[in-house]
């Protein structure tokens, strides 16, 4: 709420939604995963149901959260040390909260990886790929990360590492989606002979971009923005990528009202 616009301006907020787990279901090409989030379906509650072995419609809110970080922490190569810290409502003994400890991590972690079986082949492929390129991953976009210690004998830093890479492939490929997004929207302000006193880049965070304009403009940069943001990327197959753009006199109010 401290991020305000000048009197006579708004704050337009844009956030892909979900971006990194569609990179992640069209690079890894997990086709049940792909068919969820495409078809707007609670990605978090599907994979929370499938660790606990119980029906969609009994997952808890509460449990849901679990789900969101397995989604997350197993794209990124965890095994299980985040999860275990957590907290789940134990649908075998009348939704009791408990600590999931690690044995029961692994074993969310498993029920994930029997789901959507082409997670591991995928994070597989990746750090193989690493190493027959010198130790270079080489996004779609041109992005690269060197990492030459990732033939190092140590087993723990070599587990670290790999966790690196797998995370690269995903959140640089998010974010060079992002880059380029803020990249054409700028050469669109410039069509239009716009200038910072018109509208102007306030920040960027993860997978969203917020910008300050001019009220009589606020109309024209949402519909901008979501014509933009919502292209074909031809990097990732031609996908696109559904973005969330609400306006607000603060970043809290804006970022409340997206949809």
């Amino acid at each position: 709420q401290i991020f305000i616009e000048d009197e006579g301006y708004d704050i337009v907020y844009m956030d892909f939604s979900l971006l990194e787990l569609f990179v992640f279901a069209y690079k890894s090409g997990e086709q049940e995963l792909i068919e969820a989030l495409e078809q707007g379906k609670d990605i978090h509650r599907i994979t929370a149901g499938a660790a606990l072995r119980i029906a969609l419609e009994n997952v808890s809110d509460f449990n849901r959260s679990v789900g969101k970080v397995l989604n997350f922490g197993t794209l990124y190569g965890s095994e299980g040390g985040q999860v275990s810290k957590l907290e789940f409502e134990n649908p075998e003994r009348k939704n009791k909260r408990e600590r999931v400890g690690y044995a029961r991590a692994k074993e969310f972690i498993f029920n994930f990886r029997n789901k959507y079986k082409k997670v591991d082949s995928y994070l597989q492929d990746v750090i193989l790929q690493t190493l027959a390129n010198n130790c270079v991953y080489k996004n779609e976009f041109g992005r690269e990360k060197r990492i030459p210690e990732l033939t190092t004998s140590d087993e723990h830093k070599a587990k670290k590492l790999e966790r690196d890479i797998m995370s690269f492939s995903i959140q640089s490929s998010a974010g060079s989606i992002c880059v380029k997004t803020m990249n054409k929207l700028d050469s669109v302000f410039d069509q239009y002979d716009l200038t910072n006193n018109d509208v102007r880049l306030i920040n960027t965070v993860h997978d969203s971009l917020m910008y300050g304009c001019k009220s009589y403009l606020t109309n024209w940069l949402v519909k901008t923005c979501k014509t933009v943001a919502e292209r074909p990327i031809p990097e990732l197959y031609g996908k696109r990528f559904k973005a969330k753009i609400g306006v607000g006199k603060t970043w809290a109010e804006a970022e409340l009202n997206a949809k």
